[in-house]
């Protein structure tokens, strides 16, 4: 390939504020291929909406400017309004829903926003009918249906703006030049704020489910172009140039050190109770969540993830929580 030639790019404020993203229920109504929540034989049990609070001392110490609630598909969780005001009360400075955008119509966009919502993420793998129904198993009715979520969306924020991104999972299916182009163009045209791509990973389910989605060495050089493009053509924050290049010397058998994890200080999450810095890593944890926690602790806590991530096996489920910016160390 020529020698690349990248733009320099924008990095939107998510990549500045300490975030905290909550769990807020394993229920979806969207039976995506590569994931277990919306499969029917799956019956998680409802998350207690009581776990879900933090105490503005907490986030205080921990820093906490931004709550994410993703899930499962959040808008199932039957006080997800309450959640929003309960956390617009606690001086944060964004409130983010991550969605698959089939039950987000304009109407309940608008109410949410009136209880202190002050951004939406669409989970959006190609506007192309046919990939998304590959990757995501949605049917044509459904793929309109969040289409037209998505644009009410854009256009509702012309005189009411609020954050609006999208994020889109990387797999076989949409692994080409034409649809992420196409994705690009999208965004450039609307002027989303943030469009962030992660790679499909592995907890079981994908081999059992859709192991043609899977990503393999022979997707490397792939991701390389693409990468190379959307970082010349996107002109809003997306992921820089090395989070390409580290996708693609995972697939071919190269190493992520955990050791350049960036989540010792910047990201807590909240999932099934406990208060943690991501999902694999079962230990340390900050608490339980309904226990209030000090600013002592939370470094006690922080010091003891730096020690554990050392020994941290990473993979392609890294990428999910790191921010646009990250770069990891890579060893050959």
């Amino acid at each position: 390939m020529n020698k690349i030639t990248i733009k320099r790019e924008r990095l939107s404020d998510i990549d500045k504020q300490n975030s905290l993203i909550i769990d807020v229920t394993y229920k979806c109504n969207s039976n995506c291929n590569y994931c277990q929540w919306g499969d029917l034989t799956n019956n998680p049990a409802e998350l207690s909406y009581e776990d879900l609070l933090i105490s503005k001392e907490t986030l205080t110490v921990l820093g906490t400017k931004r709550v994410v609630f993703s899930g499962g598909e959040p808008l199932l969780f039957k006080k997800l309004t309450d959640l929003v005001y309960y956390y617009n009360q606690k001086n944060v400075e964004s409130i983010i829903l991550m969605t698959n955008g089939i039950l987000l119509d304009v109407s309940k966009l608008k109410n949410l926003i009136k209880f202190g919502l002050t951004g939406v993420t669409f989970s959006i793998d190609s506007l192309d009918y046919n990939i998304a129904k590959e990757s995501r198993n949605v049917s044509h009715k459904v793929h309109q249906k969040i289409f037209k979520n998505l644009i009410d969306a854009i256009e509702y924020r012309e005189t009411h703006y609020f954050e609006l991104g999208l994020n889109c999972v990387l797999s076989a299916a949409n692994l080409q030049i034409d649809y992420i182009k196409e994705l690009v163009l999208f965004c450039n045209k609307h002027k989303i704020d943030w469009l962030k791509f992660q790679p499909i990973f592995d907890d079981g389910y994908l081999t059992l489910n859709a192991p043609h989605l899977i990503l393999n060495e022979n997707h490397s050089q792939n991701l390389l172009e693409i990468g190379e493009y959307v970082v010349n053509h996107l002109e809003i924050s997306s992921n820089g140039y090395e989070f390409w290049r580290a996708v693609s010397e995972l697939l071919i058998g190269n190493i992520l050190l955990g050791r350049s994890c960036g989540l010792d200080s910047r990201q807590s999450i909240l999932i099934r109770g406990e208060l943690k810095f991501c999902y694999w890593l079962d230990d340390p944890i900050y608490s339980s969540s309904p226990i209030e926690i000090g600013s002592e602790s939370v470094q006690i806590t922080r010091n003891r993830f730096k020690e554990a991530k050392e020994k941290c096996q990473t993979g392609l489920y890294c990428f999910c929580l790191q921010t646009l910016s990250h770069e990891w160390e890579i060893s050959q």
